[in-house]
C-alpha cells in the first residue's frame, strides 16, 4: 500500500466519523437530552459518545449500519454510567448528611424520655 493510499484511507475515516456525526448527532443529543438533568450533560455525553468511536481502532472498519448502532449503544451505556455516578454522590451526600443528623436525634429522643418521666411524675 503506497503513502497516498494509506493517507487516502485514514481520511475517508474521519469524513465517515464526520459524516456519522453531522447525520446522527441531533437524534442521538435528543435522546441524552431526555434522559439527564442538564443540556450540558447531554453535550458532554455526545461528545464522551463520539470520542469513545474514534478511539475504538474496529469502529471504522464497522459497516455504516453497525456504527450507527453502536454508537446507540454507547450513548445508552454512558447514560446508565451517569446515573449510576449521580446515584453514588447522592447516597454518599445523604450517608453525610444521615451521620450528622443522628446525634441530634439521639439527643432530642433523651429530651423527649426526660419530659415524659417529668410528666408522668406530675
Amino acid at each position: 500500500m503506497s503513502k497516498m493510499q494509506k493517507h487516502k484511507s485514514a481520511a475517508d475515516v474521519g469524513t465517515t466519523a464526520e459524516e456519522l456525526f453531522e447525520h446522527h448527532s441531533a437524534n442521538i443529543f435528543t435522546y441524552l437530552r431526555q434522559h439527564t438533568r442538564s443540556r450540558e450533560d447531554a453535550e458532554d455525553l455526545l461528545v464522551d459518545t463520539f470520542l469513545a468511536a474514534m478511539e475504538d481502532r474496529k469502529f471504522a472498519r464497522l459497516p455504516e449500519s453497525s456504527q450507527v448502532a453502536w454508537l446507540w449503544r454507547v450513548a445508552r451505556n454512558k447514560t446508565v454510567n451517569a446515573f449510576r455516578q449521580a446515584a453514588v454522590r447522592r447516597g454518599k451526600r445523604y450517608s453525610r448528611f444521615s451521620k450528622r443528623l443522628h446525634p441530634r436525634q439521639k439527643e432530642q429522643q433523651g429530651h423527649e424520655r426526660n419530659w415524659r418521666t417529668t410528666l408522668s411524675a406530675i
